[in-house]
């Protein structure tokens, strides 16, 4: 009489197996293991920023899956008056930092880690005076610099 040897995953049941390939799929797509890797913002206003005009900018945390996607289509245009509203929707599905700044002006790299860890992703929404979404999605970048150009901005990743 010999002994057979089962390996240890060919015992497991049809429903574990399921399980396993349901929480492997959605691992892959991102939805439950998702953070943000912002750790660290710095801003930059070149001296002709906004069209030589003061300009108002948001970074954005979203801890909220549904809210993300929804600001994903939303310019900046849209952001700054119903921001207040977004807030009372969506109470805890956020967290917003806010500077004001005048051409020429930079702000240090400002550490935002703390609030950036368990969020889905995070947004830059800069309040021009043109036309443009003027929106930005930096959550896959660690460290970033805001240039504040004079019809829009860019983001550099910072090493």
């Amino acid at each position: 009489m010999t002994a057979r040897f089962t390996p240890s995953w060919l015992r497991c049941s049809a429903k574990q197996i399921a399980l396993g390939l349901g929480l492997l799929g959605l691992s892959a797509c991102g939805e439950i293991f998702q953070h943000a890797a912002t750790s660290q913002v710095s801003l930059i206003a070149t001296p002709t920023a906004n069209q030589n005009s003061a300009i108002e900018v948001d970074v954005v945390a979203i801890y909220n899956d549904a809210l993300l996607k929804t600001l994903l289509t939303v310019p900046a245009r849209q952001w700054f008056p119903n921001k207040a509203q977004y807030a009372l929707d969506y109470p805890q599905g956020f967290k917003a930092w806010n500077w004001q700044l005048v051409p020429g002006q930079t702000v240090p790299s400002q550490d935002l880690s703390t609030d950036t860890d368990k969020a889905y992703g995070v947004l830059v929404f800069a309040n021009y005076r043109t036309d443009g979404d003027h929106r930005a999605r930096i959550g896959s970048l660690e460290k970033v610099t805001i240039t504040l150009e004079q019809k829009g901005f860019t983001v550099l990743a910072v090493q």
